[in-house]
């Protein structure tokens, strides 16, 4: 994953790999999803934070919910109801599915 920062507006902008999926932020939270993998037009979900800004929900364009998670006490999920991906949690955490391990900034 790479992520570019544009101090002026405090834009992030996150490319997986594939450099198919953008996780775009503003002021260090995530507002939206774009989804374009194996589709020929892009889905853009749209995200809701909590007051720690966690993601609590996704949203497509009708507004219905396309993913939530149900989060314990000290950041680790308790369930997923989801079809896109989203692996984010407290800002600058990202947890790997592949793993289980979650990554804080710097370090696992």
């Amino acid at each position: 994953m790479l992520w570019f920062k544009c101090i002026t507006f405090r834009l992030k902008i996150n490319i997986h790999c594939s450099g198919q999926d953008t996780c775009h932020s503003l002021r260090d939270t995530p507002v939206a999803v774009i989804d374009a993998v194996n589709t020929a037009s892009p889905v853009t979900y749209y995200v809701h934070t909590d007051h720690l800004m966690r993601p609590l929900k996704m949203t497509n364009a009708a507004g219905a919910v396309a993913w939530d998670v149900v989060w314990k006490r000290f950041g680790e999920t308790f369930s997923i109801t989801a079809a896109p991906k989203l692996d984010l949690g407290f800002p600058g955490q990202w947890t790997q599915s592949e793993n289980g391990l979650a990554w804080n900034w710097r370090r696992h």
